[in-house]
């Protein structure tokens, strides 16, 4: 299958940068991923992008968090897209957080947490006035891992 590179690379900076708005806790590029009439099916639920993109950030507001994602698999049929990839996220899950949604998801701790998942996005996109946007995300979780937060590295700090 053929398609012009610039769909794919448009494709591939649009669900990049719904990670970063996550790890960034910014709620304006969060809200520019995706189309307004976009669906998010995570965590059992669907949410509006007006939900999630309120949400989501006060879920991770108090933590640390990182996500990568790989493996992209990008297929292209005319302004509709699908994108496949995996996901690898790291969360500083601080104690005694008391919010429902992260209880939920990491446990309720009364220890620093590092918590690792592992999962995957399907993303479809579309493309309107010339602009890549998700407009269903679906977000798998396969596995995850819940560790007590170690101490620095010695000689890792100010890194």
């Amino acid at each position: 299958m053929t398609y012009p590179a610039g769909d794919h690379l448009q494709i591939l900076n649009t669900v990049h940068s719904y990670v970063f708005a996550v790890d960034d806790k910014d709620i304006a590029a969060l809200r520019a991923a995706f189309h307004p009439d976009a669906v998010i099916r995570a965590f059992g639920q669907a949410f509006s992008v007006d939900q999630y993109c309120e949400s989501i950030p006060k879920l991770v507001e108090r933590m640390n968090t990182c996500h990568k994602i790989s493996n992209e698999v990008v297929t292209i049929d005319g302004d509709r897209a699908v994108c496949r990839s995996y996901l690898l996220a790291y969360h500083g899950v601080p104690a005694n957080m008391g919010d429902p949604g992260a209880d939920a998801i990491f446990g309720a701790v009364d220890v620093d947490t590092d918590s690792l998942i592992l999962g995957g996005y399907r993303d479809t996109l579309e493309k309107r006035d010339g602009e890549w946007r998700i407009l269903e995300k679906a977000i798998s979780m396969k596995w995850q891992q819940h560790l007590p937060t170690l101490p620095p590295f010695p000689g890792w700090a100010g890194m």
